[in-house]
């Protein structure tokens, strides 16, 4: 029996299993290697936007609910109390629910901002599968151009030319 190279994934919340796949061949390994792993960040991607958006829309719920509840509280606190019960019962009541509808609004902000991270991380994440796999197919071009620099009077550490500007390419100190 060849022997196993493991590939291991752990998820960090213990919420999915744990992979453990055994690579036994150099065509595993080449199957690895040939995934697009921009297509997955892409999915990745979409689904962090998707997951942002709805926070948003959450989110403006949440405003929508406390200026609902802020509105009652003004109700209460301004018009006569019903029929058995005490005014003090219903503001007291309008005021429990606007204090629950700030609680929701924090809550709606803070898994807002949780989404936006895991945007930008998605995003970033997109980006550098993007260049890798760009630079993987493109070869030469990924290593870009050892050539050039210098220009202009001569000199610096290209090593200079003959004319006045030239010099060694090292500092002169006179």
């Amino acid at each position: 029996m060849p022997p196993r190279i493991g590939v291991n994934f752990e998820i960090d919340d213990n919420k999915g299993p744990i992979i453990d796949t055994p690579i036994r061949s150099l065509e595993q390994v080449k199957q690895l290697h040939d995934m697009d792993f921009s297509k997955a960040a892409e999915a990745t991607l979409a689904a962090a936007a998707a997951a942002e958006a709805a926070a948003r829309k959450v989110m403006t719920a949440a405003k929508a609910v406390l200026v609902e509840a802020k509105t009652a509280v003004d109700i209460a606190e301004r018009s006569p109390a019903p029929r058995g019960q005490t005014k003090r019962v219903v503001v007291d009541g309008a005021q429990a629910k606007a204090k629950a509808a700030n609680a929701g609004l924090r809550q709606a902000k803070t898994d807002l901002a949780a989404k936006q991270a895991t945007l930008a991380a998605a995003s970033e994440a997109h980006t550098a599968a993007t260049a890798a796999t760009t630079a993987t197919g493109s070869g030469a071009e990924a290593g870009g151009s050892a050539q050039g620099g210098g220009g202009g009077d001569g000199g610096g550490d290209q090593g200079g030319g003959a004319g006045p500007s030239g010099g060694d390419g090292a500092a002169s100190k006179r």
